[in-house]
């Protein structure tokens, strides 16, 4: 069995535009982490950090073992409208076509594989895309705001299938959220982004005996970030 990856940011600064995001963060992100934060915090700066599209004007991002396999579920299911959605799966997994209708038929989508983007829910879209992210069988899964756009019962459904496929998959999991109990049932670790600069500001490890008192000290935690 191949290692799982760490992911170690070190001294890490970044700026978009004039305004700095992170000065001299360190992380260290292994197995099931869940990041929350206000937004413009840096959640999916950081997601760019690790995945490699943006580079730290100064420190390191490394991956321990390097260049393991990458999925990727942005906040957008970025399909190509002009693809099936078994087509627009292929384009990144090419070959996988077994892996790519088991990942179809578990996220319970298999009758919609030849079906076009435009045809399909937003909550479908985004299944479409989580399928096309594991098909490759990632060793680091990377999940960017999934339940953006969603109404509620798509949310709720998204959310479930997620719980159930990153529990099973044994990589290592980075995920941004504002949903507060998405990131309690998924997450392993959880850690809180406060307004640039500060990079993390809190971290709470989750266990089943602990979620209401943990849930109640995020949320207030999160509530204090807040412009008053």
């Amino acid at each position: 069995m191949s290692k799982v990856p760490t992911v170690l940011l070190e001294r890490v600064d970044y700026s978009w535009r004039e305004t700095a995001i992170f000065r001299a963060l360190d992380l260290r992100l292994s197995g099931v982490t869940a990041i929350l934060g206000p937004s413009g915090c840096g959640k999916t700066t950081l997601m760019k950090l690790v995945a490699g599209i943006c580079r730290p004007a100064r420190g390191s991002v490394s991956i321990d073992p390097a260049a393991p396999r990458l999925g990727v579920l942005f906040q957008e299911p970025t399909l190509l409208p002009w693809k099936s959605v078994r087509q627009n799966i292929d384009l990144v997994a090419p070959g996988m076509e077994r892996q790519r209708d088991a990942w179809l038929g578990r996220l319970e989508i298999a009758d919609y594989g030849d079906a076009a983007p435009s045809r399909l829910s937003g909550g479908m879209r985004q299944r479409a895309a989580l399928a096309r992210a594991l098909t490759v069988d990632p060793e680091l899964l990377l999940v960017d705001e999934p339940l953006t756009g969603l109404d509620h019962a798509q949310s709720l459904e998204l959310a479930r299938l997620l719980r159930e496929t990153i529990s099973d998959l044994g990589a290592t999991v980075v995920m941004n959220t504002h949903d507060v109990d998405l990131a309690l049932s998924i997450g392993e670790r959880i850690l809180l982004l406060g307004p640039p600069p500060a990079g993390v500001v809190a971290e709470w490890l989750t266990s089943a005996g602990e979620t209401l008192d943990t849930r109640i000290e995020i949320v207030e935690t999160l509530a204090s970030l807040r412009p008053r």
